[in-house]
């Protein structure tokens, strides 16, 4: 059992790791956790996981104002340590503090309801994109000019339900709504349908996109069907994705999926059939190399740790957080592979 638990008294529905300069080793994991509760006051937990002892401990616990439901930290290589929070009627910016058991300072509140929160990709951190209904806005983080609002960009007529930025050409945003899917390119400030994908998930909703760090034009999807798909973008004129993979991953909806995010054969899920599962797959054939299934009510999220690529986290509803590992086997073979 390689797997450690940690229970919230609150029903939860985000996580994200937080690279944090106190964090002096790989071997320590530092994870926000958000709650999502509407009858008691909400809060958000830091939890530190140490893998060489197999323990959490919650170093840190910051109120909150209304039931967050999506959470966003920015890249560990930024100089500041910002995390996004959203809740149904605005956004806020937290700036975490040096002393990360500090209670974070609010920096910015956006009122609005949205959906996703786009971190610069660089790490200059001056400005924060989300997405809003169907627009997709730019608001600057940069000195006195904060809260100014830099762009606002209509994104057609339906509503963005999940979006990604691609890590190999940051000024392009992937863009999911019911059934359609399109790439937002912010240089030309242009919406581009992707064709021949119409629709991805059967009758059914695409529910979270990935782009692979590793591999250039590489990217998932992951849907109400339970199934996650691997696709090649192409652009020839116009946006084209061929399959690579399909992975029936989940029996019921996929709520999140992400490629690990550095060794291109890994990927973690989460679904609402209580269960978080770790995958090994290349073009022809996938794996299923963990199946965590002792949380006990539908899985909500799930994240790669940012202190090494080994570790990987979910969250129930319920509140259960399980932290754990990629086998040891495993790793041995992927950096083996990755050598030849």
């Amino acid at each position: 059992m390689t797997s450690c638990v940690y229970g919230l008294d609150l029903q939860a529905n985000s996580i994200c790791s937080l690279y944090h300069e106190s964090t002096n080793s790989q071997e320590t994991h530092k994870f926000l956790i958000s709650s999502c509760s509407f009858s008691n006051e909400n809060k958000i937990h830091l939890l530190e996981f140490d893998e060489r002892n197999k323990s959490i401990e919650c170093t840190s616990v910051w109120p909150v104002k209304q039931a967050i439901s999506g959470m966003w930290t920015s890249p560990a290589l930024s100089s500041k340590i910002l995390v996004a929070t959203a809740s149904s009627n605005e956004m806020n910016i937290l700036n975490v503090q040096e002393n990360s058991c500090s209670e974070p300072k609010t920096i910015l509140t956006v009122s609005k309801r949205v959906s996703k929160v786009l971190w610069d990709l660089e790490g200059l951190q001056n400005e924060v994109k989300f997405i809003s209904g169907n627009k997709l806005i730019q608001v600057s983080l940069d000195g006195g000019k904060i809260g100014d609002e830099k762009g606002n960009y209509n994104l057609g007529s339906e509503e963005v339900h999940v979006a990604a930025l691609d890590p190999h050409h940051p000024s392009l945003a992937l863009l999911c709504g019911y059934l359609s899917i399109s790439i937002f390119d912010m240089r030309a400030k242009s919406v581009n349908d992707v064709t021949s994908v119409y629709p991805l998930h059967g009758f059914g909703k695409t529910t979270a996109i990935d782009f692979s760090p590793s591999n250039p034009n590489e990217l998932l999807s992951a849907g109400t069907d339970g199934t996650i798909l691997i696709h090649d973008i192409r652009f020839d004129g116009k946006y084209t994705l061929e399959r690579k993979c399909a992975i029936p991953s989940h029996e019921h909806t996929v709520r999140r999926a992400l490629f690990n995010p550095f060794h291109k054969e890994l990927l973690v899920s989460c679904s609402s059939e209580q269960t978080m599962k770790l995958f090994e797959f290349n073009n022809k054939s996938f794996n299923c190399l963990k199946c965590v299934d002792e949380f006990g009510d539908s899985v909500m999220d799930t994240c790669w740790s940012s202190s090494n690529p080994w570790v990987f986290a979910g969250v129930s509803f319920n509140g259960k957080v399980i932290i754990d590992t990629v086998p040891n086997d495993t790793k041995m073979q992927v950096l083996l592979d990755e050598k030849k």
